[in-house]
């Protein structure tokens, strides 16, 4: 009976031994199984987030690449775009990979170069990161070459353009000396006299300079004025075209009374679209406020002590054919001269002028742009909805790379 008993006690140990190693390997193999389960789902989030990184180099040097800062550093290929920071040539930029108590704050790469000696607007960027010794990688050509923002000018004329006198092209006063007041012509630039550009000057045609030209912003140091750079695309916008939509029409500009003082309201989302139909010289002391933009289908042209300026905080823009500014006048917005564009006396614009220097009658470009006398431009940026958006580039290949693959 004993003998039994010891047996069937070794019986039960043995199983019980056999079970124990049996649960031991199941539980090793389960454990290896979450192991590798949590490394796949580490790797396959690290590798998310490497490249999303690299996506993010990637965009950030399009964004230098089409910023609006001509005074960084100039890659000397070609004269540059006046509203492109064509130097740009890369950066690197630090912050972690994952949160909490991750260590992995490894840098993103990022170069950005000009593969193609005929063609400099090709820029071929390329970002990488190191992901715990495995390279994660973006690459991406795209052409920079677009018409820039007409709105970054100071000045904008499609025909030459003549700074003379005492002339002077500043930035508001809360940003003098932070600021470029720049200024660009598609033909021939004169700047001469006494006159003051306080930005770069650039002309597609020739540019002849003996009046002072100084950019406050110009850390790469570069030449102040530049010769043959590329054409700036000017709208050609028809003050008779707003006709049919404006919400206030003056059919006879000249029935305006002398020191009329007009209020046109609007918001800065909403501004009133004011049509004035016919030629427009405001007498005496002519102010005009409001969120507006101001049409005059036909020639505006001042004498005495003129305002036109928007309400407190709003946007205010002119629309003539043809702009001839005298007397003390004041313009404080984007002022647009489909035909020409002239100024003398001391009269002053804060923000900025355009002229399109078109001749409708024979539908090719007329007389240059001409601002002598005391004429000021106070230069301030605009971005409503008179001329056209920023630049886009356009996106020829992008490739990406996980750590340690191939292209």
């Amino acid at each position: 009976m004993r003998n039994g008993t010891r047996h069937s006690q070794g019986q039960v140990l043995v199983i019980s031994l056999v079970a124990t190693v049996v649960m031991a390997f199941l539980g090793l193999g389960l454990m290896q199984l979450a192991q590798q389960s949590a490394s796949a789902e580490s790797t396959a989030y690290r590798k998310a987030q490497s490249l999303w990184r690299v996506h993010g180099g990637v965009e950030y040097a399009v964004w230098n690449l089409l910023s609006t800062d001509v005074g960084s550093a100039y890659s000397g290929q070609a004269a540059p775009n006046p509203a492109y920071n064509w130097g740009y040539n890369g950066a690197t930029l630090s912050y972690p990979l994952g949160g909490g108590s991750e260590a992995d704050t490894s840098s993103v790469a990022i170069t950005v170069s000009a593969p193609m000696a005929s063609d400099p607007s090709i820029r071929a960027i390329r970002a990488e990161t190191d992901v715990f010794g495995k390279t994660a990688a973006a690459r991406h050509l795209i052409d920079v070459d677009r018409p820039p923002p007409a709105l970054n000018l100071a000045i904008l004329t499609e025909d030459s353009l003549n700074v003379g006198g005492n002339t002077v092209v500043t930035s508001h006063s809360g940003a003098q000396g932070t600021l470029n007041a720049d200024i660009h012509t598609n033909r021939n630039l004169s700047v001469d006299g006494s006159s003051v550009v306080n930005g770069f000057a650039t002309a597609s045609g020739t540019a002849n300079v003996s009046g002072t030209v100084a950019p406050p912003v110009n850390p790469g140091n570069l030449p102040p004025y530049f010769e043959g750079v590329s054409a700036v695309d000017i709208p050609n916008i028809d003050p008779a075209s707003f006709a049919s939509i404006a919400d206030v029409t003056i059919s006879n500009p000249k029935s305006i009374p002398m020191n009329a003082v007009l209020d046109f309201g609007g918001t800065p989302d909403d501004p009133t679209i004011v049509y004035l139909n016919g030629d427009w010289q405001p007498a005496g002391h002519t102010y005009v406020r409001g969120n507006c933009v101001l049409v005059v289908n036909g020639k505006l042209k001042t004498a005495g002590l003129t305002y036109l300026e928007a309400t407190a905080g709003g946007q205010f823009s002119v629309i003539a054919s043809f702009v001839d500014l005298k007397g003390t006048s004041e313009i404080h917005g984007v002022v647009y001269a489909r035909e020409e564009f002239h100024s003398s006396g001391t009269a002053a614009i804060y923000g900025s002028a355009i002229s399109k220097s078109y001749d409708p009658a024979t539908g090719k470009t007329k007389t240059g742009s001409v601002f002598t006398g005391n004429f000021d431009v106070y230069y301030q940026p605009h971005g409503e909805n008179l001329l056209p958006e920023p630049p886009t580039a356009a996106r020829l290949s992008y490739q990406t790379r996980g750590p340690g693959e191939n292209w």
